[in-house]
């Protein structure tokens, strides 16, 4: 008989696949014709990167987290705690259920260990004290509140913690990936803390309201849970460590981020539960689901990976970004994060809906512009767990719920379908208007260090010597009182607001810039560099351009970084646009490179030209520079901006750049000479 083979093996599979075929599928020719480049050992390196993943090992400690609460009995003894303590009353009750889950999402990552695996087999034996049976109507008694309570209480916790459901890790490293975010721990808590406490408030007494219970009240309940409690003895050794550890982990992952990383904090408490003996090696080795889902997401992360590494989501992104033309931000953010959770009706695993359509609906948000990109990426991902409430396979513990015969299949997708009305309300009521006002954040500046100055090239010597008309008196503009002129370097004081108020009114700067971009030529997906961004008037329109690249800024004035803030907060926020304060002479090390880069009007003030571009080429993969010159004195010529463009041509050329020409700008009051050249490979 033929059975459909696990993910894990299908993900190996996948990888080993790529990993055979990379000279034809991963690697680009110029990668294939590099130098001492060897396809088979990077293919082989790409296809194992997923285990050296932070994230996955975070995911697998936190299965291993789980284990230590279902060896220790620790789970069990809270679960039965909290009965024993509000259980009198079938409202209560719920409370207490929904209490036990709550405090074992942080982590168990694995809700269908936390609720199928934990709380189920605490509650399950509570029914037949009120004569409540299964597949019986008189399941209706209190069995079917409790069961819905249960599985709707887990859905809200699994979307509550980051470590609360393992596709919410697999679901921040595909943001990461894609879109260049980051999320702790902390920041996915603060994100959905207004939506879950007050769904964790009002879940149990919805239920109440909605599936009614007809028992009420009920003195067995509690007096059941304590039998079981005094049969469990008192506090053992090993559960006692265990809680230790789990609030040292806590605390850590809360407040420990500065010195210590949310895995590195993880596998340290993993140390000291085997140290300590709160479980044997022999039973770590024996947590199947914990090793499979390692491989399982190991491979996961590495497939999401290739798809970037070919192109495939820049593809994407091109491909669909004209037919996003005319959704206003708001709207679009609201029906994608709608669509994303409906279509969960089509799936029966949240790792698969993760893993299919997160990455598609990040392309396609990112593709309209002004969209608040952090804020959508955290709505997607906050609604993974409270879809699991929609259907009876939506997530881990529905089958179990649904098989346990208190809920039959009409009251399932009926409450399934109401729950996920309310959550869902929720989350985009309360959830984005939160969010928003949490990425409201101001530009986030970042000081460039200054290493010691580079030798001079040899073309330095000769800029000196550049006629004053073609370079040097470009700085020199007879209308203005050289105090001004000399703002326009480095603006600053009451004199550089000025000469900012200049470079943003004048017609003139605005068309040259736009110019630029015109002859630049940036597609959606771009990566975009500007060095000299002044007020960001071109920052505001490459950021639209480029619809799903990154634009970065360098400036050297603290006081453009401030003016170019304010113009582009929106997309600063939406973190489409980053602002750095730094020079040209040192930029920083940035992890990615970029597609294009532009400059306009700050060549005459770099010292050593050659150095910077070759600085600039450093940062660039395969794509294209335009370096635009406009002299501005006032008795500039045109033959100026030719005579300054071939110059600058000859700078491109020593530094590396191919396919290096000139076009000149028509533009008053004097041509501008735009410079193009291509980074090779």
């Amino acid at each position: 008989m033929l059975e459909p083979l696990p993910g894990a093996v299908i993900g190996l599979i996948g990888v080993t696949l790529a990993a055979v075929l990379a000279p034809w599928v991963l690697y680009s020719p110029a990668e294939l014709a590099r130098p001492g480049f060897k396809p088979a050992e990077a293919g082989l390196a790409w296809a194992l990167s997923g285990f050296a993943n932070s994230t996955v090992w975070l995911i697998f400690a936190a299965f291993m987290f789980a284990l230590g609460y279902e060896k220790t009995g620790l789970g069990r003894r809270i679960s039965l705690s909290l009965v024993k303590l509000m259980g009198r009353r079938t409202l209560t009750l719920g409370y207490a259920v929904t209490a036990a889950d709550l405090v074992l999402a942080p982590f168990t990552p694995s809700n269908t260990a936390r609720s199928a695996g934990t709380i189920f087999p605490v509650i399950k034996n509570l029914p037949p004290f009120y004569q409540s049976a299964p597949n019986d109507p008189s399941a209706r008694k209190i069995g079917g509140y409790l069961m819905w309570t249960a599985i709707a209480a887990t859905c809200v916790t699994s979307s509550m913690f980051l470590t609360g459901l393992a596709p919410n890790l697999l679901a921040v490293e595909l943001i990461k990936k894609t879109s260049k975010m980051d999320i702790s721990w902390a920041q996915w808590f603060l994100a959905f803390a207004p939506v879950g406490i007050v769904l964790l408030l009002l879940t149990p007494l919805l239920v109440y309201w909605l599936y009614p219970p007809e028992i009420k009240k009920s003195e067995e309940i509690p007096a059941w849970a304590g039998q079981e409690l005094h049969a469990m003895g008192g506090l053992t050794r090993r559960e006692g460590i265990l809680a230790v550890l789990v609030v040292a982990a806590l605390t850590m992952w809360i407040f420990g981020g500065q010195f210590v990383s949310a895995t590195t904090a993880a596998l340290i408490v993993i140390g000291l539960m085997l140290v300590t003996g709160v479980v044997s090696w022999d039973e770590m080795l024996g947590n199947k689901q914990a090793w499979n889902t390692l491989a399982w997401f190991a491979t996961l992360v590495a497939l999401a990976d290739g798809l970037n590494k070919v192109g495939f989501v820049k593809w994407f992104a091109d491909a669909i970004a004209g037919h996003m033309v005319g959704f206003s931000p708001t709207t679009a953010m609201v029906a994608l994060v709608l669509v994303f959770f409906v279509t969960h009706y089509m799936f029966a695993s949240l790792t698969a809906h993760t893993t299919a359509l997160l990455p598609v609906m990040l392309v396609v948000g990112s593709t309209i512009p002004g969209i608040p990109m952090r804020t959508f990426a955290l709505l997607l991902v906050l609604s993974l767990g409270i879809m699991g409430i929609l259907t009876p396979y939506a997530t881990g513990p529905s089958p179990v719920y649904y098989g346990s015969g208190y809920l039959p299949g009409k009251d399932y997708w009926r409450l399934g379908a109401v729950f996920g009305l309310i959550f869902i309300v929720a989350l985009l009521g309360i959830g984005a208007p939160w969010n928003l006002t949490l990425g409201r954040e101001r530009p986030r500046i970042e000081e460039i260090p200054k290493p010691a100055p580079a030798k001079p090239s040899p073309s330095a010597a000769v800029e000196k010597t550049r006629p004053a008309q073609a370079i040097a008196s470009s700085t020199k503009d007879v209308t203005m009182n050289p105090a001004i002129v000399r703002q326009f370097g480095k603006p600053s004081c009451l004199l550089g607001e000025l000469a900012g108020l200049i470079m943003t009114l004048r017609p003139s700067n605005r068309e040259r810039s736009e110019r630029t971009l015109d002859v630049l030529g940036i597609r959606p997906g771009d990566d975009v560099l500007e060095i000299g961004y002044g007020p960001g008037l071109a920052i505001k329109r490459a950021s639209k351009l480029a619809a799903f690249g990154r634009v970065v800024g360098i400036d050297h004035s603290r006081l453009m970084w401030r003016q170019a803030g304010r113009r582009n907060a929106d997309a600063i926020a939406a973190g489409k646009v980053e602002l750095l304060l730094g020079s040209a002479e040192h930029l920083p090390d940035l992890s990615y490179r970029f597609d294009k880069v532009f400059a306009v009007n700050v060549y005459m003030f770099w010292k050593d030209p050659v150095a910077i571009l070759r600085g600039i080429l450093s940062v660039m993969s395969g794509g294209r520079i335009a370096v635009t010159f406009q002299p501005r004195s006032g008795d500039a010529t045109s033959e100026d901006a030719r005579v300054g463009g071939q110059r600058t041509a000859t700078s491109l050329r020593e530094a590396g750049f191919e396919n290096v020409r000139v076009e000149l700008i028509k533009i008053d009051p004097v041509d501008a000479a735009c410079v193009i050249g291509q980074s090779p490979g």
